[in-house]
């Protein structure tokens, strides 16, 4: 069995995202000192959890109207399941301390031992969903190419 073309590259990538969004404390916090990112009153505008869903439905959207390369479309595609797999991944393990926050809706809160199964079924969700949207997509929504001649 060998790895499809720039695996390692995309798990590396997901990796340093999942990380990352971290960075989004000491935005909200307008300083780099580690005390004030994590004093924060209310969580910081990354770890919303609807963030990573919408974009990936806008990239994955509009790598179908707006692009006619196939590379072109399946990076942007591939950009929207590693950016959600990080943000969400990252939010899972956050929340079992203040829940998942899913804007607009608050928070959803749930043990630390329901993380390990979580993150599992993270994992089984966005590979059915990438099925299911690659393999749908095309046939039902007939989206044409915005380029197309």
């Amino acid at each position: 069995m060998s790895l499809p073309k720039n695996a390692c590259l995309k798990v590396f990538f997901c990796g340093f995202l999942s990380s990352a969004v971290d960075l989004d404390h000491f935005i909200c916090a307008a300083s780099f000192k580690l005390k004030a990112a994590v004093s924060l009153s209310s969580r910081p505008f990354l770890h919303c959890t609807t963030i990573p869903i919408i974009v990936l439905l806008v990239l994955h959207m509009s790598s179908r109207i707006f692009f006619k390369s196939e590379r072109l479309k399946t990076l942007l595609r591939d950009l929207g399941w590693i950016q959600a797999i990080a943000l969400v991944s990252h939010h899972l393990r956050d929340g079992h301390r203040r829940g998942i926050w899913i804007c607009p809706f608050g928070s959803i809160k749930y043990p630390y031992v329901v993380y390990i199964p979580f993150t599992l079924l993270v994992c089984l969700t966005v590979a059915k969903a990438r099925q299911i949207l690659d393999r749908n997509l095309n046939k039902t929504l007939k989206i044409p190419s915005c380029f197309d001649a």
